[in-house]
């Protein structure tokens, strides 16, 4: 791996360092993704979004490469973030699901399947991917990442790095605000920093919407559009009967926004690792045809106390 691939950086995907290999001459980074049967949250994706924030930020560094990336047996955490790279980078969806299967020619343990519903089955977080606007895979991919939080910048560097010739075009009309950029009431902004690209808690701003506090943004869109907004949101708990429309008002110039009837534990949430927030990407609500010019969405907390990293309006 030194001598013939001249591997710079070990990026170790587990949530212990004891799998770092560590080899001479290399930097390793440990991003700390969660892996649980037993977890309260969704899937690998739900569970690790601000670990995957991580990864790609690394992968954006030009000087790390060649990087040699892994977890424990090579399929569920690094499966994710292969699925998630390879996606924004244009490849098939049908290659990537093939891709994933070559995995049981490895000595896996049990083996990895699709459409089983299963804790490892990453057609779980794929079709969750799916519920993204975009007309292809590969733009649903790209639109995940933005609304977890991952720059435009982040995604067109890894692109520039690992792609010869045409790169693949994603429509440039997604809007992200994150809580630093918001303008608030009965909240206060609360920062975090993740300059070590190891462990990270939280987004890089983030506000707490307890009853009665509220987070508005403003945006103007250059002609009329139909979107969709997306909330980036975190909670301890994944209750089953704390719904999200009973935990937040919502409107867009005024008007009230019908929040989708989820639980929490439908939305993703709980706990990350047992012990760090679980933050992962809601749906708001839909817009619909909104015209050219600006706009403000309002969402205030009523309940449960949502932590707001980020609006997306897709």
């Amino acid at each position: 791996m030194l001598d013939q691939l001249k591997v710079k950086t070990e990026l170790n995907l587990h949530n212990n360092s004891s799998y770092d290999f560590n080899f001479q001459g290399t930097k390793t980074y440990a991003t700390l993704m969660d892996y649980a049967d037993g977890s309260p949250s969704k899937h690998h994706f739900s569970r690790n979004t601000e670990s995957v924030k991580n990864v790609f930020e690394i992968l954006a560094k030009e000087d790390n490469y060649p990087i040699y990336y892994h977890c424990r047996i090579g399929t569920d955490r690094t499966g994710l973030v292969a699925i998630l790279l390879n996606g924004v980078l244009g490849v098939e969806l049908n290659d990537i699901y093939q891709d994933y299967l070559f995995s049981n020619f490895g000595k896996i343990g049990s083996k990895r399947k699709i459409g089983t519903n299963e804790a490892d089955d990453i057609s779980n977080y794929i079709k969750e991917i799916q519920k993204l606007p975009g007309a292809s895979f590969n733009e649903q991919c790209y639109n995940a990442l933005l609304t977890i939080g991952v720059p435009k910048e982040t995604i067109s560097k890894i692109m520039d790095i690992l792609i010869e010739g045409e790169k693949p075009s994603y429509a440039d009309d997604q809007i992200v605000v994150t809580a630093r950029e918001m303008q608030l009431n009965n909240c206060t902004l609360q920062t975090y920093s993740h300059a070590n690209l190891t462990e990270r808690d939280y987004p890089s701003s983030y506000v707490t919407l307890a009853n009665g506090a509220s987070a508005t943004v403003s945006f103007e869109l250059p002609e009329i559009a139909t979107k969709t907004a997306y909330m980036y949101v975190g909670n301890n708990d994944a209750s089953s009967t704390k719904m999200m429309e009973s935990s937040i008002i919502a409107t867009i110039d005024g008007q009230a926004i019908a929040i989708p009837s989820i639980s929490f534990k439908e939305a993703g949430m709980g706990y990350c690792g047992g012990s760090r927030t679980n933050f992962y990407f809601v749906k708001l609500g839909d817009l619909g045809a909104l015209t050219a010019g600006p706009h403000t969405i309002s969402v205030t907390g009523a309940a449960n106390n949502l932590i707001l990293g980020n609006i997306a309006i897709l």
